[in-house]
């Protein structure tokens, strides 16, 4: 099984929300713990590139960081507005999807559809970082497929 991380925001308006993914668990030993820690930080960074939404904190089994609980200045960081993430499991192909809430402007898909383009250069990066860093469910590598803008309700 794999260890989750949970990343938490808060908007415009002082609305919370989060974002979990899966890393590889944490070995009985903690033998890997700096690695996991390095992959909180090296997430969390691609993640607030991606966002506009403030950060609170991130959480695996301990608390890993702690950030501000200020809203932020930015009128479009909504949690009402998202990308939905998907991705697929590398080995037995199963289906898994995230959201990252309050997307920057610049992620926005072209008038008339509502998915991010895969040749946005800072979704590019950011997909590189969530493939070398995230596992599935089932603690196998993952391969992003998509990223879709979605409202609140979806």
């Amino acid at each position: 099984m794999a260890t989750a991380l949970t990343f938490n925001m808060i908007d415009h308006s002082g609305e919370k929300s989060r974002t979990k993914v899966y890393l590889e668990d944490v070995e009985s030993d903690g033998s890997n713990w700096d690695d996991i820690l390095t992959s909180e930080g090296l997430l969390r960074t691609a993640l607030y590139i991606t966002t506009d939404m403030a950060e609170v904190g991130s959480d695996l089994s301990v608390s890993v960081h702690t950030g501000s609980a200020v809203p932020p200045a930015t009128e479009t960081a909504q949690r009402e507005i998202a990308i939905r993430v998907k991705y697929r499991d590398s080995t037995n192909g199963r289906y898994g999807h995230f959201t990252v809430p309050g997307p920057k402007t610049t992620f926005y898909p072209p008038t008339g559809s509502d998915v991010v383009p895969l040749d946005n250069v800072i979704f590019q990066a950011f997909i590189v970082v969530l493939e070398a860093n995230l596992v599935s469910r089932d603690g196998n590598a993952i391969e992003i497929v998509e990223g879709r803008l979605i409202g609140r309700s979806n």
